[in-house]
């Protein structure tokens, strides 16, 4: 933490402010459905694996002034860690089906993750 906040004092002077340093951190993107084709590029099957559980909500946004304060970098960026580790937590946890027409079934998140995705659905975890 004390690196960040380091490291946003030499952006400031950089010309950068506080809020477009703690703006700039990444948003997590979660992994939410896989789309597998079953067949050939002539014909086939389209099945969906879908996550269906509710991931924690994210903190509510806040307005991020300019600021020369290096508590406050190290505060917003010691709450994003916190939800990071309660999403990571959560992902954990997570569970899956499988769609396929009016099919749905529980699957184990190790055959999602080992299946031959033909097309990827993410949701940001926006802060």
């Amino acid at each position: 933490l004390q690196a960040a906040a380091d490291s946003s004092a030499a952006s400031r002077k950089a010309g950068m402010t506080t809020a477009s340093i703690i703006e700039a951190l990444p948003a997590p993107y979660v992994l939410s459905a896989v789309v597998v084709h079953h067949g050939d590029a002539r014909s086939g099957h389209f099945t969906t694996f879908r996550r269906v559980n509710a991931l924690p909500e994210p903190p509510a946004r806040h307005q991020i002034k300019p600021t020369e304060d290096k508590n406050e970098v190290v505060r917003v960026i010691t709450e994003r860690q916190s939800t990071y580790a309660r999403l990571s937590e959560a992902l954990k946890k997570s569970r899956w089906v499988h769609v396929s027409d009016d099919i749905v079934m529980p699957v184990a998140p190790e055959l999602v993750y080992s299946s031959e995705a033909y097309l990827l659905f993410y949701e940001k975890y926006d802060f």
